[in-house]
């Protein structure tokens, strides 16, 4: 208890390590500064939540013996909840009989996420790993209030965990409009790791235009991985007429060996239109070779079609 000002920062822990679950022992005891503010840390006080029905409702009887101008109270809360929701609330007893209640609300400081970037510049790449890879998912989720920290998430798709990057990859897809996140995306989409790649195409898709993403989405249909293959083929489907640009991609991922590749893509040209009409003579074929997926859902009805009708239309089917 004491100083004049409200903590405004994340405070470092002694131990750095950044946990997502509640592991109280973390917590360094004695005389603490969080935020600036000189804390006796004797013990840790839990409240009954929906997560840890088993404990009590309120604690009281807490003793401050002593006169001060402010009362600085350290809380956290161990689960995620909108910004502003009201979730404690506490009450002052004085010596002269009045009472004062003051009500606790979920928030984000405003330093937050830059002091957890700044544990994604750590001085030994190897053992500081995990640390890195908990700040960065702790931006992630974040969300747009991380927006500051997003040069910091540029820099760590370069980190050498492939974890690090790929959640790096996740969390710059919350943000539209910040210098050099959308380019540094797409060169992720080269990164030599598979979930990478898949992270930095779907964060893509969520700040850059359609066309952009498609043309992007189309290289990657003829990725090494089938993982990164089926995600991209998934996303151009989900683009509808946007995906327009890759449109001879889809066409090559007709042949691709993977069903689900097949399956995407095909949903794909139909959810284009007619401009894929030149899909036409490659759905036909796959009908006729009978590969999986040929003899039903959108591949089969597109193909078919077209086949009995001898009609260059695409119609969209799902």
């Amino acid at each position: 208890m004491g100083g004049k000002k409200w903590p405004t920062e994340f405070p470092a822990l002694k131990d750095p390590r950044l946990r997502s679950d509640p592991d109280w022992e973390d917590v360094p005891k004695g005389l603490q500064k969080f935020g600036g503010i000189l804390f006796d840390v004797s013990g840790t006080m839990l409240l009954r939540s929906s997560e840890m029905p088993h404990l009590k409702e309120r604690h009281g009887g807490i003793p401050v013996k002593g006169k001060y101008q402010y009362i600085h109270i350290l809380h956290g809360i161990g689960y995620a909840d909108p910004v502003g929701t009201e979730v404690a609330r506490m009450e002052l007893h004085y010596a002269d009989g009045e009472t004062s209640f003051d009500r606790l609300y979920s928030t984000v400081y405003p330093r937050l996420p830059m002091s957890i970037a700044a544990r994604l510049e750590m001085p030994n790449p190897a053992r500081d790993a995990q640390l890195r890879y908990r700040a960065a998912l702790i931006l992630y989720y974040l969300g747009e209030d991380a927006r500051r920290a997003a040069p910091a998430l540029v820099k760590a798709l370069d980190d050498s965990d492939t974890e690090v990057r790929r959640v790096a990859a996740n969390a710059l897809g919350n943000f539209k409009d910040r210098p050099g996140a959308t380019e540094a995306l797409r060169l992720a989409l080269a990164d030599p790791h598979d979930s990478v790649r898949g992270a930095a195409l779907q964060s893509l898709s969520h700040v850059e235009h359609g066309s952009v993403v498609a043309l992007e989405a189309g290289r990657l249909l003829a990725d090494p991985k089938p993982g990164v293959r089926i995600d991209a083929a998934q996303l151009l489907k989900n683009l509808g007429p946007e995906a327009k640009p890759a449109i001879p991609a889809l066409i090559e991922a007709l042949q691709d060996e993977n069903a689900d590749v097949l399956r995407f893509a095909a949903q794909a040209l139909g959810s284009i239109g007619p401009e894929a009409r030149a899909a036409v003579p490659g759905l036909i074929e796959v009908l006729e070779e009978d590969r999986p997926y040929a003899d039903h859902g959108p591949v089969g009805v597109e193909a078919d079609r077209s086949r009995r009708l001898g009609t260059s239309r695409i119609t969209a089917s799902d």
